[in-house]
């Protein structure tokens, strides 16, 4: 709870002064526009090497249409047979995780006419990733995204806007919806032979169990680091699973044995293994101490904070930094989102464009047609 309430404390102090309502104009010059151009047609070149690299390790490793039709028919251990030979390749497959960004930048530059709708591309991708490789949250990092930035750019009386004003009420549907079709293909393909629950019931007590049980995995954790010397490893994952220091500057293990080891060691003893989620708030405590975990959330709430303030002042840095890193703020009940090495390629991307994104007018301006509204509306 003190952690929790440290990020609000950050994000209080860097963004008491916003606006909570009403709407921006956002004008972009010709320089801005050629800018974000050439960084969308970067970044949507990284991520499909990124995807052909990908594809070019799964064919080498013998992975046909068989295997694919097998996800498909819904045979036991299809999924988890693909993914042994799906492995990603650490530092260069990760180049697919440029998507959120380039969803969100496609969208822009198509509503200022200047790019065509190639960016559905990233959706078409992201969605295979979950059919085949049961990877929900590769599709939720470009859907909710696409779904933000369609909602901060639209007017009233526009299509869609009645459906996108009921986007908190329909999320909830969504997810389920989401959780829903990937449990069928996944875990339901065994337990429908091992219980009686009707399939409804049953992915619905699944997706709470996904969340409630992070909270008690983050206590079990914080007991099980007692009087352990390991430097923090989950807080941090990104930092220890770069290209370079993981080879440089190796993790040195929780008593001797690699975190996955451990933490699956730890489950197995005295929770529920396929429940890993290790949470996020009691998690940093755990591994930090409690003085500097609340040090850890105050500096994320001011992050935070300012990320929405220059979002709502027309900062065009600020905009893809909401939309994209948003997800973070609905997994925070099951895990610290932005310490993961996936987060990794859109993160230095969004860094770049906080740097080096021109912000000096020196040519025609031109406007993104549609009301870009703050997150939180009176």
């Amino acid at each position: 709870m003190v952690n929790l309430l440290a990020m609000f404390v950050g994000i209080l102090v860097s963004s008491g002064a916003a606006a909570r309502g009403g709407t921006t104009e956002v004008r972009f010059t010709e320089r801005q526009i050629r800018w974000m151009q050439s960084g969308y047609k970067l970044m949507f070149a990284l991520m499909l090497i990124g995807y052909a690299i990908w594809v070019f390790n799964a064919l080498r490793q013998g992975v046909g249409p068989a295997q694919l039709a097998s996800v498909l028919e819904r045979n036991v251990g299809a999924i988890s047979d693909l993914k042994a030979d799906l492995t990603p390749i650490g530092g260069v497959t990760t180049l697919t995780q440029f998507g959120p960004v380039v969803i969100v930048l496609g969208f822009i530059l198509h509503k200022l006419g200047y790019a065509k709708r190639w960016y559905w591309l990233v959706l078409v991708l992201a969605s295979v990733r979950f059919v085949f490789y049961a990877e929900r949250l590769a599709l939720i990092e470009v859907l909710v995204p696409l779904i933000l930035i369609a909602a901060l750019t639209i007017r009233p009386g526009q299509r869609f806007y009645r459906l996108v004003r009921l986007g908190p009420i329909l999320a909830g549907p969504l997810l389920w919806a989401l959780f829903a079709v990937s449990e069928y293909n996944r875990s339901w393909v065994f337990y429908q032979s091992t219980t009686t629950i009707p399939f409804e019931q049953w992915v619905t007590l699944r997706l709470i169990g996904y969340y409630t049980t992070s909270y008690n995995n983050s206590a079990l954790l914080y007991d099980a680091l007692i009087g352990s010397s390991a430097p923090p490893y989950y807080s941090i994952t990104a930092f220890w699973n770069a290209p370079g220091v993981e080879q440089a500057l190796p993790y040195p293990g929780i008593l001797g044995m690699s975190p996955g080891v451990w933490w699956d060691t730890i489950l197995k003893s005295a929770a529920n293994p396929e429940f890993t989620n290790n949470g996020s708030f009691l998690m940093t405590s755990a591994e930090m101490g409690t003085p500097a975990s609340l040090l850890y959330w105050f500096v994320t709430g001011v992050i935070i904070g300012a990320v929405f303030v220059a979002m709502t002042r027309g900062s065009l840095p600020g905009l893809l930094a909401t939309v994209t890193l948003f997800i973070g703020l609905l997994e925070l009940p099951r895990l610290v989102y932005w310490s993961l090495g996936r987060t990794t390629p859109f993160v230095i991307a969004l860094l770049f464009f906080a740097l080096f994104y021109p912000r000096t007018a020196t040519a025609r301006r031109r406007q993104l047609p549609g009301a870009y509204r703050d997150l939180i509306e009176n």
